[in-house]
């Protein structure tokens, strides 16, 4: 009989996951909800951003949990170390005793998920899975806050086919040149479509752009349920 020769199963490594909460308590509360997660591995759980982000390399693809007042500058803090962590995507759970969240310093830092410390251990796992596809999940609450910050556009601007297709690369955090090369145009052409949806918007950034479109609904950020 002729022997069949059988490929080695695909084995997905697990995703190294680093928690960063100052109580002990809710450490361990968090560690114990991010374990049952299928596809990840909690790599350490310790008291400070700083600390928990050293534990994993340079180049690893990883996920930080962090808990936040947002009483310090945490976004500032994970924007820096996106600079050196280029794979490391963030959740940030916030309490109850967080203020009001600034929706275009969290998109800017790059942080993707922004959830409330009372999510379901499910729909925690959900978030996570959601970030390390490059997807955004933000809170009803941060969602509601970008509703806020939008308000001085009085209705939704009106954008041309080509003006929403720049608009969404935006959203996905991509650059001029990178837009222009997914739509097959120049790059000038794509600075002329992003300065008209700026003006459309009265928009200073694209940050600011991005935010806004969202909170007419023209950008997708899914909410990340309870």
């Amino acid at each position: 009989m002729q022997a069949v020769a059988i490929a080695p199963a695909d084995v997905r490594r697990p995703i190294p996951v680093v928690v960063a909460e100052p109580v002990h308590l809710y450490r361990l509360g968090l560690v114990d909800a991010v374990e049952r997660a299928e596809g990840f591995v909690v790599r350490a759980a310790l008291d400070d951003l700083s600390s928990a982000i050293a534990a994993v390399g340079p180049q690893e693809q990883a996920l930080c949990v962090v808990a936040a007042d947002l009483d310090d500058p945490v976004f500032s803090r994970i924007s820096a170390a996106r600079q050196t962590h280029v794979h490391l995507q963030f959740i940030v759970v916030l309490s109850q005793r967080s203020p009001l969240v600034d929706a275009e310093a969290a998109l800017a830092a790059g942080v993707l998920g922004l959830v409330e410390f009372s999510i379901s251990v499910p729909n925690l796992h959900a978030a996570m899975n959601t970030v390390m596809v490059g997807r955004t999940t933000w809170a009803p609450e941060v969602r509601a806050r970008a509703r806020l910050e939008a308000s001085a556009v009085d209705q939704t601007p009106a954008l041309t086919r080509r003006e929403r297709q720049v608009l969404a690369l935006m959203g996905q955090g991509l650059g001029n040149r990178a837009i222009a090369a997914t739509l097959f145009i120049s790059e000038n052409t794509v600075k002329n479509h992003v300065r008209r949806v700026h003006e459309k918007f009265g928009a200073h950034s694209r940050t600011e752009a991005v935010v806004r479109a969202a909170s007419v609904g023209m950008v997708e950020i899914s909410a990340a349920d309870r």
